[in-house]
């Protein structure tokens, strides 16, 4: 990891990453557990290649395994101290990269494709190959001609996108960030992989910058209609027959423990336990009651199954 890696990206940009590498990735590092974090994400990915293959010997031993098309991907990339981020959510190599691999009939073995792709294009890719009727407004392409015959791949400019107007922009060679405020950034991916230098600031690439802008949507949708958010509620009630609630609070939250209420013959008379419910997304006047009451009336469902 560079030190003033950041010093170079827009002042917003800055202060957010500079914020995420103090709460998150530095405290990795205060915690001495760096090096076992990082052997931890590898292992898993040695777990799921492990998995992949048993899936792949099974085909492999199966009558399908002449005329079925496999594309291996995944959703994003992971920060692991690059950039001093511990994390997804960034719009640069590490979190955008992901690999995409293609295999079956009257494809090319063993050989990388030298040119620029996208999620968006493995449906597409996928009709084509099937031999199914194309559908002319989808936002991908068909790499279908490049997978038969690498040497013909041509480079073109795809794009990630993070939130309305907030995108990147990139090619086998560089990498165009565009953020919703207006600020860029800019690197050369051939000479600069780890993206240490940001060359927005240099006149010299203006032109390049908004010849890959103009690649990017030029509309994007409108926010969705804003929804009430899932909410966590917990309440600590009392083990006896009154069900007296000692309190209650409200919190944010998306997932709960397993919860046990009064009755359970696990629990010892007059012992404290912990309620947790996860309510819907429903808006509060849906949601008829006292955040007790609706704890309690959990509880008495919960004790009658």
């Amino acid at each position: 990891m560079k030190e003033d890696d950041l010093d170079d990206i827009p002042p917003a940009q800055r202060k957010a990453r500079m914020s995420r590498k103090k709460n998150v990735y530095e405290k990795v590092v205060e915690l001495g557990i760096l090096d076992e974090s990082r052997l931890a994400y590898m292992a898993c990915i040695t777990y799921a290649d492990a998995m992949i293959g048993r899936v792949l010997d099974a085909l492999d031993r199966s009558p399908y395994r002449d005329n079925t098309v496999i594309v291996l991907w995944s959703d994003n990339g992971y920060h692991l101290g690059e950039k001093g981020q511990w994390g997804k959510h960034t719009l640069w190599q590490r979190t955008t990269n992901v690999p995409m691999l293609w295999a079956g009939p009257g494809l090319a073995k063993g050989a990388t494709l030298e040119a620029s792709a996208m999620l968006l294009d493995i449906y597409p890719t996928l009709v084509e190959l099937c031999g199914l009727k194309p559908d002319r407004e989808l936002e991908g392409r068909s790499l279908a001609a490049a997978l038969r015959n690498p040497a013909a791949a041509k480079d073109r400019h795809v794009f990630t996108i993070a939130a309305p107007n907030e995108y990147s922009v990139v090619n086998t060679q560089w990498r165009y960030i565009h953020y919703a405020d207006g600020a860029e950034e800019l690197y050369d991916e051939k000479s600069d992989s780890p993206e240490w230098t940001n060359l927005a600031a240099n006149p010299e690439y203006r032109s390049l910058m908004d010849q890959m802008k103009a690649a990017a949507p030029a509309h994007f949708a409108a926010a969705g209609k804003k929804r009430g958010k899932m909410t966590l509620l917990t309440a600590a009630i009392r083990s006896s027959r009154s069900s007296s609630f000692l309190g209650a609070r409200m919190g944010r939250g998306y997932s709960a423990p397993g919860s046990r209420c009064e009755g359970n013959p696990a629990f010892p008379a007059q012992a404290p336990v912990i309620a947790t419910v996860l309510l819907d997304r429903g808006s509060p006047a849906k949601t008829p009651g006292s955040p007790a009451s609706r704890v309690r009336s959990w509880c008495e469902r919960r004790r009658n199954l």
